[in-house]
């Protein structure tokens, strides 16, 4: 074997066909120094959700929550201009008992899966008709809005992402997306 690493989101191997004289101890003691180094004794992912309670109805959001292990994010596990599925393992998933209005579009009470689309001058939030859906199986033809993010760099690093609903002053529900040293977010109002 001549490396491994960990780039993006899968394991990478990189190794020539030897035929005999294996160094199998050798091997195994290379994996464990990758291990080792690469913090991947750290659970991956975790599961988690936010929740926000606005005239007695519910927002929730369920998502997979990645932690850095020591890599570089944005531009490199979570490439630039591309879809990102906003965490890990099945799509992140909005669930909404009333609607939410932003920049005059509004997104009726259902259940939708979450999307962004990063890039180094800005970020997208797209809310798509499909809810349940493994993370790598974006449809664009079921996109329903796609909203400009605030983006904001941030001097201390987030180990694991974290998705906020914040009550803000003014009835504005704040949709926050934290990771890696970005913080990105989205404003709402509501009405019944």
């Amino acid at each position: 074997m001549d490396s491994a690493n960990a780039i993006g989101s899968s394991l990478n191997f990189t190794a020539k066909v030897i035929r005999g004289g294996n160094d199998y101890p050798g091997y195994i003691d290379q994996l464990g120094k990758v291990k080792s180094v690469s913090h991947s004794s750290v659970k991956p992912t975790m599961k988690d959700s936010a929740r926000l309670v606005v005239s007695n109805k519910n927002i929730a959001i369920d998502y997979w929550s990645p932690m850095t292990r020591g890599r570089q994010i944005f531009g490199a596990v979570v490439p630039w201009n591309r879809i990102w599925r906003t965490g890990a393992n099945n799509a992140t998933k909005l669930r909404l008992e009333l609607p939410l209005r932003h920049d005059r579009q509004t997104l009726p009470a259902g259940e939708y899966s979450l999307w962004t689309y990063p890039t180094e001058k800005g970020w997208w939030l797209i809310v798509n008709k499909k809810a349940n859906v493994w993370g790598t199986e974006y449809d664009s033809t079921a996109n329903l809005v796609k909203w400009p993010m605030h983006v904001e760099q941030t001097s201390e690093k987030a180990e694991a992402l974290k998705i906020d609903l914040l009550q803000r002053p003014g009835g504005i529900i704040r949709l926050q997306v934290t990771w890696d040293l970005y913080k990105a977010w989205v404003d709402f109002t509501t009405f019944d």
